[in-house]
């Protein structure tokens, strides 16, 4: 399955938040390695899930790792 960078563009606090969404972080844990409330955290997962068109976290971080968006 190939995934078409140029449909979305994310941003570096996205592939921050995508990348500890991959190691296992909740909204919490990423809320306080990124100094930043959780409302906040949970509205920016929103928005990634709205960019890459993904229904939950385990496949937006799958399309991420797909298009080389994290590492």
């Amino acid at each position: 399955m190939k995934f078409n960078t140029c449909t979305y563009s994310l941003t570096v606090r996205d592939k921050q938040i995508l990348y500890l969404i991959a190691n296992g972080n909740s909204n919490s844990d990423i809320a306080l390695k990124l100094c930043l409330s959780t409302n906040t955290i949970k509205a920016d997962v929103s928005a990634i899930l709205k960019k890459l068109k993904v229904k939950n976290r385990a496949h937006a971080v799958y399309v991420a790792l797909l298009s080389n968006q994290i590492e």
